[in-house]
C-alpha cells in the first residue's frame, strides 16, 4: 500500500504541473464538484511555514515524510493526525500539521476507517 501512495504522490505532483494554468475557471469549478471523500492535511497552520526534513539521506517534505511512516498503522484520521504531530515536535520541527474534510459526511467516514483510495 505504502508504494501504491508513493507512486500517487509522484504522478499526482507531475499532473498538477501539467494542468496549472492551463484551465479556464469554469472547468475548474466544474472539476469541484464531486461525489468522493476528501481529506486535506496541511503541512502546517496558516501562520507557519512547512519545513523540510533530513531522512534517508536527503531532503523531504516533514509532513510526507512522518505521513508516509505512520499511515499504515492508522485506522482512523484523528491517531494519524496525532502520530504525525508527535513525531514533527519530537524531531524539532515547530510546524503543526492540520487536517480538514470536504463534508461532515467525509469527516464522519475517515473518523470511522481511513481508507486512502480504494478500487
Amino acid at each position: 500500500m505504502l508504494d501504491n501512495l508513493r507512486q500517487r504522490l509522484s504522478l499526482a505532483a507531475r499532473d498538477r504541473k501539467d494542468w496549472i494554468g492551463k484551465r479556464t475557471r469554469a472547468e475548474h469549478s466544474s472539476m469541484a464538484a464531486c461525489s468522493a471523500d476528501v481529506l486535506m492535511v496541511s503541512g502546517c497552520q496558516d501562520k507557519q511555514t512547512s519545513a523540510d526534513a533530513w531522512e534517508a539521506g536527503g531532503y523531504t517534505g516533514a509532513l510526507t515524510y512522518a505521513f508516509l511512516r505512520h499511515v499504515e498503522r492508522c485506522e482512523t484520521a484523528s491517531p494519524l493526525l496525532q502520530d504525525v504531530s508527535v513525531w514533527l515536535r519530537l524531531n524539532s520541527n515547530a510546524q503543526r500539521p492540520v487536517m480538514s474534510f470536504g463534508s461532515e459526511q467525509a469527516e464522519r467516514n475517515f473518523t470511522e476507517r481511513l481508507i486512502l483510495f480504494s478500487a
